[in-house]
């Protein structure tokens, strides 16, 4: 059987299943090098700033490469190897971060680039600064982004529902509803209606649930 693609949801129904929350007065977005990322933030204009933020980021990337993961260490240049911790990886307003042994994005740079590349559809791109950072803080926030980012651009949510299989949190419940039992789904959005603090914000839920009823009925 077909997997059933992810229903037509309203827009904000569906981002109310994006965990990531981009915040204008994150220290790493204010800072210069990132002045296009920041424009394009504020216009709402999603392609031109996933196109400035994957780009600052793959270069920052390439740089730390050429730099850390040479094949011959004996020659590494410690004095650029100094220079590039101290401007990008060190400070007040960090663009890299360690997770494990290796570099990844610092969490508002990650989430920026995440969310304005999935609102323009470009969903290998909004997904490529998540995947390093299982270790770090809000792990579980970027589980869920994966897994969102994979059902939208026409994957199996079922396949990669053990991303957020442990998850505690409402929008885990939510995705978790749509694959889940009626009583499941009942429960759960039930939890998210009582949880939510604005009637826009429980009209959506509404719009929500009655998506995943009629995407159930498909799994069947």
């Amino acid at each position: 059987m077909a997997m059933p693609p992810i229903p037509p949801l309203p827009e904000a129904s569906r981002w109310l299943l994006w965990p990531l929350a981009v915040r204008a007065d994150d220290a790493v977005l204010g800072r210069g090098e990132l002045a296009k990322l920041r424009t394009a933030l504020a216009r709402n204009r999603h392609a031109d700033a996933c196109r400035e933020g994957t780009a600052f980021l793959a270069t920052r990337m390439q740089e730390a490469a050429h730099l850390f993961y040479a094949p011959v260490r004996k020659d590494a240049n410690l004095s650029a190897i100094s220079t590039y911790l101290q401007r990008w990886v060190r400070g007040k307003a960090p663009v890299l971060v360690l997770a494990g042994e290796v570099f990844a994005p610092a969490p508002g740079l990650r989430d920026a680039i995440a969310t304005s590349c999935a609102k323009a559809g470009r969903w290998d791109d909004a997904e490529a600064p998540l995947r390093a950072a299982g270790m770090l803080d809000g792990a579980s926030r970027v589980r869920q982004a994966i897994l969102w980012l994979r059902w939208l651009r026409g994957g199996d949510l079922r396949s990669a529902l053990w991303l957020v299989r442990d998850d505690p949190g409402v929008v885990a419940g939510l995705l978790r509803a749509f694959v889940g039992p009626a009583d499941v789904r009942e429960r759960l959005f039930g939890r998210a209606r009582r949880e939510a603090d604005t009637q826009t914000l429980r009209r959506s839920i509404d719009a929500l649930a009655a998506h995943a009823d009629a995407y159930a009925k498909e799994l069947r």
